[in-house]
Parts: structure tokens; sequence; C-alpha cells
């Protein structure tokens, strides 16, 4: 599976999943406007709109109870995969950035995500400071590019 199916399956199920909450946010709230109108000759506007907003708090309360256990739950299951996963990112990084640097982020990962997000910060911030990191870059970029060209194209090392 190439890149671009990759990319093309992870947005179409992005997609797929806001027009899911979009479909359920619109059932709620014409199920909520049902309600409501149906309470309102018993019980007049006020009583109605506490009992529908109640029940809808109700619900969300029920909800969130229900997916705090399933989660707590699954989450045992979770942190061994995510040594693995760690693992596995660790392994591809290494070759990159080196060992050094690969069990400097490992011992200070809180440093470097505080580092990594001002960087994000900053770049996002200053065109200048764009082009300054692009133009340092551009060596590693181009030699990576050509790297991944010959291993590709079979005439590597």
């Amino acid at each position: 599976m190439n890149i671009k199916s990759k990319i093309a399956a992870a947005i179409s199920l992005h997609m797929f999943a806001w027009l899911a909450m979009f479909i359920v946010l619109v059932g709620v709230i014409f199920l909520t406007a049902g309600v409501y109108w149906l309470l309102v000759p018993q019980f007049g506007q006020g009583v109605a709109a506490i009992i529908v907003g109640g029940g809808l708090l109700g619900i969300m309360l029920v909800t969130s109870v229900v997916m705090l256990l399933a989660n707590r739950a699954g989450s045992r299951a979770r942190q061994a995969a995510h040594h693995s996963t760690d693992n596995r990112i660790e392994h591809q990084l290494r070759p990159i950035i080196g060992e050094r640097a690969t069990d400097w982020a490992k011992a200070n990962s809180g440093i470097a995500i505080v580092g990594a997000l001002s960087a994000g910060v900053l770049i996002a911030a200053s065109p200048n400071m764009r082009r300054l990191i692009v133009e340092a870059a551009r060596p590693l970029i181009a030699r990576k590019a050509l790297q991944v060209m010959q291993d590709l194209s079979g005439s590597g090392h």
C-alpha cells in the first residue's frame, strides 16, 4: 500500500467519523426538539425544557461513565502496545539522528517535547525562521532524498 492510498484512507476515515458525529448530533437535536414539543402541552415550556435538558445531561453522564470504564479496562492492553510502538519509533529514529541523540531524547522526553512545541510555534510565527530552517536543512533533505531514490532504484551501496 503506497503513501497516497494510506493518506486517502486516513482522510476518508476521518471524514466518515466527522459525518457520523454530525448525523448523530442532528439526530439528537431533532429528538430533543420532538420530546420538548411533546411535553409542552402537558407540563408547560419551563418544565418541559428542564425535563429535556436533564434527560440530555443524564444521557451524557451515563455515556461518559461507560466510556471511562471502557477506557480503564482497555488501558492495560494499550500500555503493552504503547511500549512496542515506542520501541518501533526508537528503532526508526536511531539510524537517522544517531545513538547519542536517541538516548538523550529517550532520557529527556519532556524537554524534547517542549523543544519541539517551541520550535513549532517559532516556525509558525516567523517566516524568516522558516526560511532559515529550510535553508539549513536543505542539504540534509537533498541527501536523504537521493538516498531514498537510490534505495528505491536498487543501485544503493
